[in-house]
């Protein structure tokens, strides 16, 4: 190479180097006007003329470039840059993994590998090449940053925490992105307190920032801390130009904190500034009744029917109006509005009856051989509090149940928690075909992981209770690594229940629930389910109550309930609707009033509509008759 070219080409990467990117392309021009192809000449051109963002244009010299010089990692890893820039994903790749043949201790190459994997769905893969980016330079923030977010996709999220702090506490002010991470990741770990803490000490410095105002009400809700919720996301909406935003979601949490009558008043705020607030809409539908020439129901119908709104408002409205029209009487109408939501829903989620059959059907093999009382040994420890388990099926009469109980004084309310199936997942592999593996020392290792991820209570109650539905499909379990924890099972009509699903916009899982027939098929995997506990359990282990048995002639069923418990009888839990603590579920407007019968026999209101349903339940529908 002449001195010529050495001399131009090292002033063309120093103006390269200090953002003088007109400089480097004319340097780099003149060379090649006299050295036709000179790879290194391309190799500058292509990297000056990417980093001006005429990446199209940087494409043709790094391809001349990496044909050139087939062993030069820098020339691969460049054009794999501006192959991933225009979208050209798979030449992308190949050009980061020739560079990683060629320079293995590529950090930045496995680090853009990754960031392409992880486009693509293949979070593992993505996972390992972060990885081994951080492993090489520990320095590479965007590496760690990606790795952390990969884990927290496939759900490791203690392994992504362990990630973030170290990329946090080595700085004294770092991102703010970093730190709101930081806080979504404990509260997927159930330490909402510290999540609390943390985004309490964000918001402190940066006051009118949306972003963290909104996870802090997120938090607090998540915490419980439903009031606390609220009055955060009412600062949102005096203190962000997203007032429409924030008002709506604070009118969520005052519904969710038992405030109906000021859930209401924050929805039409919110809906007053911005019509299109689906969620906002959902809650004013939720917590009140509609006549047919209500103008709320007008200015709903108009919200729906706007060019310009976005796929969940869509939906929300959809639910909205279900709920609005059903009380209005006009049951048709109502029906369609569930059904365009659920269409929607069911596009976004997807269904899981398949992973639901495999799941049920190894679980009853399993247990139909290997008889419960042979794993419960003396050695499985006592938990204090003890857990009070509550099961069924979503909309069943849970939330009822466990307002009933939370309303005597010996008895904390928990809410739904993830912690049987998070603590199961740990301590069993390959759950469920892993029960074969089950052992009083898997047994004891799964109740010491579920206390772990319970949330702290007072010491002077003597149960917390955990209501999550689904928990149905761990009877087995619950009883034999808790063997002092109640299980109430309350069942509730086939047909009244899968309607109740239906036509509920869930927060999150539940993805049965969004299309009639596998409804019907849900449904009946979980009544065939409860028949093997019913078959297995030892007599009287499980408490089972009839939701309509309950709403009919509830103080029989509610002593026969607190019996089952060891529980003096409190007039407390007759009057439970008074019990102003926070309800994180669908049902949060319900149980704000007394008992009442009339959802019994609903089904029937929309009876031309569940055909679908009423053939996949089969048998079990004239259990609704």
């Amino acid at each position: 190479m002449s001195d010529f070219v050495v001399q131009n080409l090292s002033k063309g990467r120093a103006a390269l180097e200090r953002g003088d990117t007109a400089s480097c392309e004319s340097i780099c021009r003149a060379v090649l006007q006299d050295h036709q192809d000179h790879p290194k000449a391309l190799l500058l051109l292509g990297r000056c003329l990417g980093q001006s963002g005429r990446v199209q244009e940087a494409l043709a010299p790094l391809e001349g470039a990496a044909n050139r010089m087939p062993k030069n990692p820098d020339a691969h890893y460049s054009l794999g840059m501006a192959l991933a820039a225009v979208g050209k994903k798979s030449e992308a790749e190949a050009a980061y993994r020739t560079c990683l043949t060629l320079a293995p201790q590529h950090a930045y190459a496995y680090a853009n590998l990754g960031v392409l994997l992880l486009g693509s769905g293949s979070l593992h893969l993505a996972i390992a090449c972060f990885r081994e980016a951080t492993i090489i330079n520990p320095a590479l923030e965007m590496a760690g940053e990606n790795l952390a977010a990969a884990l927290y996709e496939v759900e490791r999220f203690e392994d992504a925490h362990t990630v973030l702090s170290d990329l946090i506490d080595g700085q004294n002010a770092p991102p703010l992105r970093f730190v709101l991470f930081r806080a979504r990741i404990l509260e997927k770990l159930a330490r909402h307190d510290e999540a609390v803490g943390i985004l309490n000490r964000v918001v402190k410095d940066n006051p009118t920032n949306a972003e963290a105002l909104y996870a802090l009400g997120q938090a607090q809700l998540a915490a419980s801390q439903v009031k606390a919720a609220a009055e955060t996301f009412r600062h949102g909406a005096r203190g962000t130009d997203q007032t429409a935003y924030f008002e709506s979601a604070a009118a969520n949490a005052l519904m969710l904190a038992g405030d109906l009558e000021a859930a209401e008043t924050a929805g039409k705020r919110a809906v007053s500034l911005d019509p299109r607030m689906g969620n906002a809409w959902l809650t004013i539908a939720s917590v009140r009744s509609f006549k047919d020439d209500d103008p709320d129901l007008a200015a709903m119908i108009a919200a729906r029917q706007a060019s310009n709104l976005s796929p969940p408002a869509a939906m929300d409205l959809d639910f909205a109006l279900g709920r609005a029209l059903e009380s209005a009487g006009d049951r048709d109408r109502a029906f369609g509005y569930f059904m365009a939501g659920n269409q929607t829903k069911r596009k976004q989620v997807g269904s899981e009856l398949d992973a639901v059959i495999a799941t049920h059907e190894a679980i009853i093999e399993y247990y139909q051989h290997n008889p419960i009382e042979a794993l419960r040994g003396p050695s499985l420890p006592k938990l204090e509090p003890t857990p009070l388990f509550i099961i069924g099926l979503p909309r069943s009469g849970t939330t009822l149940l466990e307002q009933i109980l939370a309303s005597h004084p010996e008895v904390s309310a928990a809410g739904e928690l993830k912690a049987m199936n998070d603590a199961t997942l740990e301590s069993i592999p390959n759950y469920p075909e892993g029960l074969v593996q089950l052992s009083n020392e898997r047994l004891a290792r799964l109740a010491m992981a579920y206390d772990h991820r319970r949330p702290n209570c007072s010491d002077d109650v003597r149960y917390l209770t955990d209501k999550m539905p689904v928990n149905f499909e761990k009877v087995g379990l619950i009883i034999q690594s808790l063997p002092s924890a109640p299980v109430v099972h309350i069942r509730r009509s086939p047909l009244d229940n899968c309607l109740s699903c239906f036509i509920t916009n869930f927060k999150e899982g539940q993805r049965f629930s969004y299309d009639l027939e596998e409804l019907g098929h849900y449904y009946r995997r979980y009544h065939d389910l409860m028949e093997l506990w019913r078959k297995v359990l030892p007599n009287g282990r499980m408490l089972e109550i009839n939701y309509e048995d309950l709403v009919q002639n509830p103080e029989p069923e509610i002593r026969r309930l607190l019996d089952y418990c060891g529980l003096a009888w409190s007039g407390d839990c007759l009057a439970f609707h008074k019990n102003k603590r926070s309800v994180e579920t669908a049902s949060a407007a319900q149980v704000r009033k007394p008992i009442y019968s009339s959802s019994i026999g609903r089904w029937r209101r929309f009876e031309g509509h569940l055909a679908p349903l009423i053939k996949a339940l089969g048998p079990l529908a004239d259990i609704s008759s």
